[in-house]
């Protein structure tokens, strides 16, 4: 799996063009940088010094570089403002505040693969931690990740170290000298370490290793039906009354709008499929829904437990309904179908926020597409209502035509 990392020692695998005098570089520092993970070069030809990226996570696209002499930024247009541009501020404003590193060693391991999950948002972070998979998969190298410490409920059985880092989303594009500094010394205890290029998108993974919840078991006959709750991306339609709402600050009612259309769809679904319990799950219990709705919204993720309670929740529902975002990875991972509201802006990330299990039913991708649905934002709750009730009602005869005729009809096609 050494094509998944990138060794940092006792050599550092990274070259580097001279962008002033086009002289080959080789890199033998490494800054850990918080999200990014840089080597530094200086060109014994021209003089100039730069820092640039290693091709890990997001960098994997494009690295940027920063000319330390010029205070030049360079690298992928189309990263540049979210990505490039707070690694630049970082590194000429370093945050000297200090960072507790705590390191929980599991079990001895000489050579090692390190799994950098920081990053200042919460759905990168858990989709990094899942390239943890394919490193475990390696008997040669021990897994360390390092994450932050709302995370460590989701680290996998078998990793040999974890490094929890008391840090919160709106500081993680800092550049803390004393974490690097920590990091570092820990280092020095491997012979050999390899970072991970800690894909975005990592596609090679089992939920349950992570979440410790089984997936979804469609041969139960009551089951749920859950709307994702999010108070800060609504299901409404993007009008100039709702924008004018927002100006004025009047989320509260727009929040009841939401609650309203909910509540419709529910009704609609409810009325054809009365096994299926009602539900609404999430953070933040902004307002109130009628009893015969399963309100199941927590004020704050304050623990493991809770989102393992969560995780309960989803695994339990045949279709979560959701707008797009990270607040849709656990449960699309967990329940059995899904349908994947999208705003207009955010179509070219179609599919960024779900996660797949490509080992279910055999690995048809006909079924992932009819598991799977992505609407548009301004689809209304009747329509949205009526392609659920597809997915409910047609499901085994599609299971039947797609999977099932073509298999062993004792063969457990569900997984």
């Amino acid at each position: 799996m050494t094509d998944c990392s990138i060794r940092v020692k006792p050599t550092v695998d990274a070259v580097a063009v001279c962008h002033e005098c086009g002289q080959h570089l080789v890199s033998g520092t490494v800054l850990w940088a918080g999200i990014h993970v840089c080597t530094e070069y200086e060109c014994t030809e021209c003089g100039s010094r730069f820092i640039e990226d290693l091709p890990v996570g997001h960098a994997v696209g494009g690295p940027f570089r920063i000319d330390i002499h010029r205070n030049q930024l360079t690298g992928p247009a189309a990263n540049r403002a979210w990505f490039g541009e707070p690694l630049f501020r970082a590194l000429l404003d370093p945050d000297e505040s200090e960072v507790r590193l705590v390191v929980e060693i599991r079990k001895p391991a000489p050579r090692i693969v390190l799994l950098n999950c920081i990053d200042s948002l919460y759905g990168h972070c858990v989709l990094k931690l899942l390239n943890a998979a394919a490193h475990l998969a390696d008997p040669e190298y021990g897994v360390v990740v390092l994450v932050p410490s709302f995370l460590v409920w989701m680290i996998p059985d078998g990793v040999a170290e974890v490094w929890c880092v008391e840090m919160p989303l709106s500081l993680a594009s800092n550049y803390f000298p004393d974490l690097h500094r920590a990091i570092e010394r820990e280092l020095t205890r491997f012979l050999e370490v390899r970072v991970s290029r800690a894909y975005s998108h990592p596609s090679q993974f089992r939920l349950a290793d992570f979440t410790r919840i089984a997936r979804h078991d469609f041969s139960k006959t009551e089951y749920r039906l859950t709307f994702i709750w999010r108070a800060d991306r609504l299901w409404l339609r993007r009008t100039l009354v709702t924008r004018v709402f927002k100006r004025l600050g009047l989320e509260r009612t727009l929040l009841a709008f939401q609650r309203r259309r909910i509540r419709k769809l529910f009704k609609q679904v409810g009325q054809d499929f009365p096994e299926a319990k009602l539900t609404v799950a999430g953070i933040g219990r902004q307002g109130r829904f009628p009893q015969w709705i399963d309100d199941l919204r927590v004020d704050r993720i304050n623990s493991g437990e809770t989102e393992r309670s969560l995780c309960r929740i989803y695994s339990e529902s045949r279709v979560v309904v959701g707008v797009h975002g990270s607040n849709m990875l656990l449960p699309s991972g967990h329940a059995g179908m899904c349908v994947d509201l999208m705003p207009e802006e955010r179509w070219p990330n179609i599919a960024q926020d779900i996660l797949y299990a490509p080992e279910d039913f055999h690995g048809d991708v006909r079924m992932s597409a009819y598991r799977h649905r992505f609407v548009s934002l301004d689809t209304s709750p009747r329509e949205v209502g009526t392609i659920i009730a597809g997915m409910l009602g047609h499901f085994q005869g599609v299971l039947q035509r797609f999977v099932s005729e073509m298999r062993d009809p004792h063969a457990d096609v569900h997984r």
